[in-house]
């Protein structure tokens, strides 16, 4: 069995996300308090920002895989989201540090919480929507 450190945020404020991960290693030090990964998530507007927050994250604690089990890019329409999708699978899969990795939510527009243009199922849930199809491989 794996185990994973807590999962953490992309926020930047003081407290919260990598600085909250960094205050709890610091604190956990005994030799109970191992772990395997680390998981985070990441949303926000700008490829960039989100190449560099991995990047951090790996200089960081550079002994531990990353796994992403959330990320969205938030604020695109539903092309380009697509779009900075494709960039992103393909960027994502030749990071070694990257072993895992999980897209924001596979749902239906309706319910994606006022973000609908990263929603990878159709509204009648019968389908994948563009974004959905490059997430499993088909375009």
């Amino acid at each position: 069995m794996t185990l994973g450190a807590p999962a953490v945020t992309s926020s930047t404020t003081p407290g919260m996300g990598i600085d909250w991960l960094q205050q709890f290693f610091g604190n956990c030090t005994s030799p109970e308090c191992s772990f395997d990964f680390i998981p985070l998530h990441w949303y926000g507007k700008s490829w960039s920002n989100f190449q560099k927050h991995l990047r951090k994250f790996h200089e960081l604690f550079p002994t531990y895989p990353l796994w992403i089990t959330e990320w969205e890019f938030t604020g695109f329409t539903s092309v380009a989201t697509a779009n900075l999708e494709k960039q992103a699978l393909q960027w994502l899969d030749a990071q070694s540090y990257l072993v895992r990795y999980a897209m924001f939510a596979p749902k239906e527009a309706a319910r994606m919480n006022g973000k609908p243009n990263g929603a990878m199922v159709t509204d009648d849930l019968r389908g994948l929507t563009n974004v959905g199809k490059i997430y499993a491989g088909l375009l």
